[in-house]
């Protein structure tokens, strides 16, 4: 038995995987048929009609749509995705009614568990900290038009112009959002450091070596160890390709852990050491660099404190970036995205962070002086080695423009804009019922 609902909904999905794999076996046309026909009543219930989309022969099991074009039933369902969320982010005992409604006939019984577990996230506030540096992206939101608990997608993230539905950079923005950057250390020494080394790599160049610590994992989805692992190898090898940095990357399960081991560092980005900073590095000025690692930026004034961020600050790095808390792996930037922007020298520090973080309202800071641009009058990359370095050869059709160059809408106008525009979306809720009916 199932001792969670997301290892139910894993058996469920397994379950119905194979029973499709045994009715493609069967060689009478007719039995094949028959049961194709049982089996797509039951997945109806189970996934509702935006399962149509995916299963062809769900088509047997529901009138009419035999020879019907079905291709309008995979926008309608992100579209029933979106209008439940946005029922749930504007809660009433009305708009809850809806949304689970409107979760059963769309997404079937996994829908309305879905939406439960949601739930349970957000009225028990769990996962509802943040650091306080993100938090601030999100000054000129207003309560209600994002959800406390829990991460919200950053809508400056870069590849959002790839895979979301807006080609126009500015109008995944109706609010404006804050960019944060820290500059902060365990000492105001190191902090007023910070920022005299940006401006001497500026002026100097950010010299010294790159070291990457990859651990030789297979490439995954967009989330998994490997993607970000290959993520890693890819970045030493866009550094090796465009660069005249020396790259040491280390691909096995060994890290650079001893003292002095990794010496006239310029970059680096590597894993996976918990809140226990290894000594192997001496930073040059203006040095850049992450740990994946999660907790690394619990605190940066307890002496006590072993993690990444406070050890490397103290240890002179310039940029560094890390977690309060649990993460997620992908709240980390993927490397090749955030060096690959940088070197393109378009984009300062906090610019280039904010266009490679997925997520904002969530755990993670950045340290560095946000105006930091190391190679503003010599870039290294364009929008072209972008996506020949990343794990999936995600193209972006051009660079994007910087954050501080697009429109700065008014905050209040903008917040009762999208207010109106939600509301048009609610209006739309009797035709949206009628289509998933």
């Amino acid at each position: 038995t199932p001792d969670s609902p997301e290892a139910l909904l894993r058996t469920i999905a397994a379950s119905v995987k194979s029973v499709q794999v045994r009715i493609r076996n069967i060689k009478d046309p007719h039995r094949r048929i028959e049961k194709e026909q049982r089996l797509s009543k039951v997945i109806l219930k189970i996934s509702g009609t935006s399962a149509l989309a995916k299963v062809p022969f769900l088509t047997l099991a529901t009138p009419g749509l035999e020879e019907a074009n079905i291709s309008h039933l995979k926008p309608e369902a992100q579209t029933a995705s979106n209008m439940i969320t946005l029922l749930m982010e504007m809660p009433s005992t009305a708009n809850r009614g809806l949304a689970y409604q409107l979760a059963q006939q769309a997404f079937g019984i996994t829908g309305v568990l879905d939406l439960a577990m949601r739930e349970a996230k957000t009225y028990t506030y769990k996962e509802a900290d943040a650091s306080v540096d993100s938090e601030l992206s999100l000054l000129w939101w207003e309560k209600g038009l994002y959800s406390a608990p829990g991460r919200m997608p950053n809508p400056l993230y870069a590849w959002h112009l790839v895979n979301g539905p807006a080609k126009n950079q500015e109008s995944l923005t109706p609010i404006p959002l804050l960019m944060v950057s820290r500059i902060d250390a365990p000492t105001p020494e190191l902090a007023r450091k910070m920022v005299d080394s940006a401006i001497l790599a500026e002026q100097a160049g950010l010299l010294g070596n790159a070291y990457i610590d990859a651990r030789g994992l297979n490439a995954g989805d967009s989330s998994s160890y490997g993607y970000y692992d290959q993520g890693l190898r890819n970045t030493a090898k866009l550094l090796g390709d465009r660069t005249s940095y020396k790259v040491i990357l280390e691909n096995t399960n060994r890290r650079f852990s001893q003292r002095g081991e990794a010496p006239n560092v310029g970059l680096y980005v590597g894993w996976y050491r918990y809140r226990s900073y290894e000594d192997a590095f001496t930073f040059n000025a203006g040095a850049i660099g992450y740990h994946l690692a999660s907790g690394e930026a619990i605190s940066i004034h307890n002496p006590s404190e072993r993690g990444w961020c406070k050890n490397a600050l103290e240890r002179g790095i310039t940029v560094t970036l890390g977690p309060t808390g649990e993460p997620y792996l992908d709240a980390f930037p993927l490397p090749t995205e955030f060096f690959g922007l940088l070197l393109t020298g378009r984009y300062s520090l906090v610019e280039a962070y904010y266009l490679s973080t997925r997520y904002i309202s969530w755990r993670m800071v950045l340290f560095g002086d946000p105006l930091y641009n190391p190679w503003a009058t010599n870039p290294l990359t364009t929008s072209s080695d972008l996506p020949r370095f990343s794990p999936k050869n995600q193209p972006l059709e051009a660079l994007p423009k910087a954050p501080s160059e697009l429109r700065f809408p008014n905050p209040i106008k903008a917040a009762q804009a999208l207010r109106e525009q939600r509301q048009q979306l609610l209006n739309r809720l009797p035709t949206l019922f009628r289509r998933v009916n």
